[in-house]
């Protein structure tokens, strides 16, 4: 009787069991993302300008308005043509006519992404900002060359004679194919003794090069001579920069070259525009004619007697015991010349085909390399 108890309060509990546990289920999970904020995506906008661009010319790009509702953009990346470029403003020079894809592809600070595409044309024929023919053909180097650095993916010098050595430097787009581009704090690239400039007899340097902000000093070139025993006294040398420089109406952005003269430092000076891509030379024409040539046009000389470099002085550069320093490409003897970061010397921005040659171009040979644009000197 005791065991027939047992065995009817065991069946009793096991049945009681049973019911609990079909009528407790465990709490139904929410669905992902439930009582989490969903990121809105950005909004991808941009403009350009000019609206009708032509073959030779600067286009420049502005993604200013786009947006994000609940957060913030932290890149812009754009692919003009076979360009690949970041940042909110980008600019452009297109070395022929055609049709372009310009795509902008903005990520928010969660990762989302938006893009926006457009079409533009570039007119053929056209004129650049400075109303000179654009042919967008590539034209035949002149002669006379002894150094020549396009900034293709590297420092090296077309002749082969004077490869550079890259401290900080990188690669962007530049205009003819690719071209260095420097942070403006410490970047530059070094070329040893380089082909250097003579005080006697004529030269030509010639560039593509595009400021990226304003500052006092922003080297392009330059090479540097001090006495041994006043190391910090630079005696001889020549330095090709852009300037900032004081007028009496305000300031100015100029093209400056400075060099060794017979009664001192000469110094010629020309204003450039803007923010563009710019075609630069300096050139000694003769003994006492230096003369700038901006985007194929004349702009500016000065007359005045250059001592030759010493030869034969017991000189040496602060980098090393040296008779001529280094040639840097971006700053002015490798090292800041001022606390300042807006005077220190280095170049914020582009400089692509830096060519030195042996002597002055002609007037031909400076618009031909100008109106190639992008399409640059034949190789």
């Amino acid at each position: 009787m005791g065991k027939i108890r047992v065995i009817i309060a065991l069946v009793i509990f096991i049945i009681i069991l049973a019911a609990a546990m079909n009528l407790w289920k465990p709490p139904e999970q929410p669905p992902a993302g439930d009582g989490q904020a969903t990121n809105e995506p950005p909004s991808a906008a941009f403009t350009y300008s000019p609206q009708n661009p032509k073959a030779g010319g600067a286009v420049n790009f502005d993604a200013s308005q786009s947006s994000d509702s609940d957060g913030f953009i932290s890149s812009y990346s754009w692919k003009i043509g076979s360009a690949i470029l970041s940042g909110k403003t980008v600019q452009r020079v297109f070395a022929s006519a055609g049709t372009f894809s310009v795509n902008l592809t903005v990520t928010d600070n969660k990762g989302a992404k938006s893009s926006a595409t457009k079409l533009m044309t570039v007119a053929s024929s056209g004129t650049s900002a400075t109303g000179t023919n654009v042919t967008g053909k590539c034209v035949q180097p002149p002669g006379g060359i002894i150094g020549w650095w396009p900034g293709d993916g590297n420092a090296d010098d077309i002749t082969g004679k004077s490869n550079g050595i890259i401290h900080g430097a990188t690669f962007g787009t530049g205009i003819v194919g690719q071209g260095f581009v420097f942070d403006g704090i410490d970047d530059y690239i070094e070329l040893g003794e380089g082909p250097g400039l003579s005080g006697s007899g004529t030269w030509t340097i010639e560039a593509w090069i595009t400021p990226q902000k304003t500052r006092s000093y922003a080297t392009i070139i330059s090479q540097g001579i001090v006495d041994k025993n006043a190391p910090s006294a630079q005696i001889d040398g020549f330095a090709f920069q852009t300037k900032w420089r004081a007028i009496a109406t305000g300031y100015t952005r100029e093209l400056y070259f400075s060099i060794n003269a017979a009664s001192g430092w000469t110094n010629i000076y020309n204003p450039l525009i803007g923010r563009l891509s710019h075609h630069v030379v300096v050139m000694r024409e003769n003994d006492d004619k230096l003369v700038f040539w901006i985007n194929g046009n004349p702009e500016g000389y000065q007359m005045r007697e250059i001592r030759e470099y010493p030869d034969t002085r017991d000189v040496q550069y602060v980098r090393g015991d040296v008779k001529k320093g280094p040639v840097f490409i971006g700053s002015f003897g490798g090292q800041s010349i001022s606390d300042s970061e807006n005077s220190n010397g280095f170049f914020l921005g582009t400089i692509d085909e830096l060519t030195i040659y042996n002597r002055a171009l002609t007037e031909s040979e400076i618009k031909g390399i100008f109106k190639a644009g992008g399409a640059g000197k034949c190789r």
